[in-house]
């Protein structure tokens, strides 16, 4: 899904107030409303893990401050698990009413990434023996156990507000809500600490006065006990530092659709302009790529449309300062011309470690890190030897916007 990991924890309050997966699906007639939920909702990741062949699942987000769109996009991921393949394609709408389209395409031996805002199809090429997973349940990840009994001790009674209809053809709809005279001072307390650091880079940061005015939410469970949409609301209110109150409103729909009836299809490159690596995970352990060789710094150009022509805009900069076969480290940042400053809005500017991911193939470093403004980054570094260049790629597609281009060249001094 193409929305930053700032909004996650907005979201958790969101659907963790309704939602979150602890209990089995079994005998739910003598559960709660609650409990019910959490058993579908579990029962639902277990069976798109291990018992349907292929499915869609659509979810798309807004966010509003003040009432006017910030932000909104949508994601359609299909998943076909029988034959290991996944396609999600995914269009941003900007505050100014820019659109941006992405494209992700995986399979064990090729990914295949694309924006509307860059010409070329950035292909990576791995060996078979690649161990790749198309999709796997959330909920039997390591941690996950832990983080439910976090959430379950935040949402605490607010599990009595969730209301649940059952259907004479036997499925069943979910609904709660809650005002800002219902919300606990632990969950407004923790909301504005992570307002504070930022929500999403599109909107005022909040300083003071921050609290959570609404959280609503319904779902629709079949029969079968498959959830079909969840929807879920968080309003909440704050000042930024020169006073001004602003109302944030943030709106989720997720929906599952094409169970068994769902078709994953490779992108055709016949006729595009393609960028091509190849790595070979079967042989990392040979280390045929020596991550010390790439110690030093590495650029590319920003490049813009402006008055019907491509132009510089600025400078990307990846410096390496440390690398093993283990760890990477380093800085990334951007960099923008003078008369260009109203495209360096949501510039980054971050250091981070990277960590070998033997999934990712060989000379194939994963990274978490923090930007300058408090908003979560991750990616992946992948060190090509033939051609002394370094792709980063950031997740989500998360870089679209002024042609990003993953492809970094040595800096010769």
């Amino acid at each position: 899904m193409k929305f930053k990991k700032k909004t996650a924890l907005l979201l958790s309050f969101t659907m963790g107030a309704l939602l979150v997966a602890t209990t089995a699906l079994a005998d739910m007639t003598h559960k709660s409303g609650y409990d019910q939920l959490k058993g579908a909702l579990k029962g639902t990741a277990a069976q798109c893990n291990g018992k349907f062949d292929n499915f869609t699942m659509d979810i798309s987000y807004v966010i509003k401050d003040n009432g006017k769109t910030v932000s909104s996009s949508d994601t359609v991921q299909k998943i076909d698990r029988k034959d290991n393949a996944s396609l999600s394609q995914t269009e941003l709408v900007t505050q100014d009413g820019g659109r941006q389209a992405s494209e992700h395409y995986a399979d064990p031996q090729t990914m295949i990434d694309h924006s509307s805002q860059v010409s070329a199809y950035f292909v990576t090429h791995f060996d078979p023996a690649r161990k790749f997973d198309v999709f796997s349940d959330p909920f039997q990840a390591k941690g996950a156990g832990d983080v439910e009994r976090i959430v379950d001790a935040v949402v605490g009674n607010l599990k009595d507000y969730v209301v649940v209809k059952e259907n004479p053809d036997g499925s069943k709809e979910f609904s709660g809500s809650l005002n800002e005279t219902q919300i606990p001072p632990l969950i407004n307390a923790l909301v504005s600490f992570q307002a504070k650091q930022g929500i999403v880079h599109s909107l005022p940061q909040l300083t003071q006065d921050i609290f959570v005015k609404e959280i609503k939410g319904n779902a629709q469970v079949n029969r079968d006990g498959v959830m079909q949409s969840l929807l879920g609301t968080l309003v909440l209110s704050g000042k930024d530092a020169q006073g001004q109150v602003h109302v944030i409103s943030l709106e989720v729909l997720a929906k599952l659709s094409g169970i068994n009836a769902t078709q994953v299809v490779k992108p055709d490159l016949s006729g595009k302009k393609v960028q091509e690596n190849t790595v070979a995970s079967a042989t990392y352990k040979q280390q045929t790529v020596d991550p010390k060789m790439f110690v030093g710094e590495f650029k590319n150009d920003i490049v813009v449309q402006k008055g019907g022509k491509f132009v510089k805009a600025g400078v990307r900069t990846l410096n390496i300062t440390q690398a093993d076969q283990q760890t990477v480290s380093g800085q990334y940042k951007e960099e923008y011309k003078p008369g260009f400053e109203s495209y360096a809005t949501h510039k980054l500017d971050f250091q981070f470690k990277a960590e070998l991911s033997p999934q990712g193939g060989q000379g194939a470093f994963k990274f978490n890190a923090v930007g300058a403004n408090g908003n979560q980054i991750s990616g992946q570094l992948y060190f090509d030897p033939r051609l002394d260049k370094i792709n980063l790629v950031f997740n989500g597609m998360g870089r679209m916007g002024q042609g990003y281009d993953s492809t970094f060249d040595p800096v010769f001094h």
